[in-house]
């Protein structure tokens, strides 16, 4: 080769070709050895694929409260899929160093195989949260084992990576949804259901609120007759279950009167004849939460690691003020709660316009948390 040519090549470019030969027989054996390894992690995952890919897929449709569809598994690109499963397999095996020649690195290969499933899996099924789950023995690393049950995002990865993705992580992520996330605050909700009749008045007749909507119970807006008509109303004299026709009729009379602030809840109990039993009033506050427990995680996806404290104020800020009146209005508490600053929600927490009371059982509420 011209030694000129070449040089005249690196300085300026140009279109000839250049071969050099710098020790032949090695680089032939490299990627031998490599695209031998490739051809390896690829029949591997082959061999286990459809096994690996139903039993993840069950797993999650398994989950309680079975609230998952196999649906959107029918839309994944199985082709794409496996290169992108070769390729993760592939990957952990290089950054730690284990093969598939032996039993413990087959295993470590599955645990990938699995973790990568099991997540592009629940995307797929629309599923946004998970509860991080480990082994639960000794060989746990502290900083998986405090992850232990806490719930996170797919969209939102911790430091290093999702259960599986990390060195040698033998964590999964167990799906969960909505109700699944509903059914694990409901320490919170029954708390502050119980509470909720102490923060804010009771009532059990239909009345005004100050913008003219028929309301019954702790706030609970009736927004048709048909609304009122499918609760549970009792006669006050007689204490018998009301009917259909004087529920209308009273949900018509008392929507036609004219509400205002300065008129009390008290007022439109001379123009009623029936009652709500306390049990339906409750009922109605654990409605009025789950309806808005969508919203609320939406603003705080993390709601289930707070403290429970933390949780039941944010009940009660949320049930009073409306998810969009806890936006707008209080933007340094939701930020404050996001970073999981409990002192600084405390002091960003006072509302006006309610008793002092309530206020101090919220700002309590928070400063207890603090002290965990």
């Amino acid at each position: 080769m011209c030694r000129s040519c070449f040089e005249s090549f690196i300085r300026n470019g140009g279109t000839k070709t250049f071969v050099l030969t710098l020790g032949n027989r090695a680089t032939l054996e490299f990627k031998e050895d490599a695209s031998a390894q490739a051809d390896a992690v690829r029949d591997w995952v082959d061999e286990n694929w459809n096994q690996s890919f139903g039993a993840t897929s069950q797993a999650i449709l398994k989950t309680k409260p079975f609230e998952f569809s196999a649906a959107g598994l029918s839309d994944l690109d199985q082709e794409t899929l496996r290169a992108e499963a070769v390729a993760e397999v592939a990957d952990a095996m290089t950054r730690e160093g284990f093969t598939l020649e032996d039993a413990e690195g087959r295993q470590r290969a599955l645990a990938v195989l699995f973790g990568f499933l099991n997540r592009v899996q629940q995307e797929a099924m629309g599923i946004d949260f998970y509860v991080w789950t480990t082994q639960n023995d000794k060989r746990v690393r502290e900083g998986h084992a405090e992850r232990d049950d806490k719930v996170f995002r797919w969209d939102d990865p911790p430091e290093g990576g999702h259960p599986s993705e990390d060195f040698g992580c033998r964590c999964y992520a167990r799906a969960l949804g909505i109700e699944g996330y509903w059914e694990r605050v409901k320490p919170s909700v029954d708390a502050f259901a119980f509470e909720a009749p102490g923060l804010e008045d009771s009532i059990d007749y239909m009345y005004l609120d100050s913008e003219d909507n028929v309301t019954v119970g702790i706030g609970t807006v009736l927004a048709s007759a048909d609304a009122a008509a499918a609760l549970g109303f009792r006669n006050r004299e007689t204490d018998n279950p009301a009917t259909d026709e004087e529920i209308r009729a009273e949900f018509g009379l008392i929507d036609t009167m004219a509400g205002s602030e300065k008129i009390a809840a008290g007022y439109y109990r001379e123009f009623t004849s029936l009652y709500l039993p306390q049990a339906e009033i409750d009922r109605l506050v654990v409605d009025h939460m789950r309806g808005d427990f969508d919203a609320l995680l939406r603003v705080f996806p993390y709601f289930g690691n707070y403290p429970e404290s933390v949780q039941i104020a944010l009940w009660d800020m949320s049930y009073n003020l409306g998810m969009g009146g806890l936006r707008g209005k209080f933007p340094k508490f939701c930020q404050a709660i996001q970073d999981e600053d409990w002192e600084k929600a405390a002091a960003e927490s006072h509302r006006e316009r309610i008793a002092d009371e309530r206020n101090e059982f919220v700002f309590g509420l928070l400063m207890d948390a603090v002290e965990l």
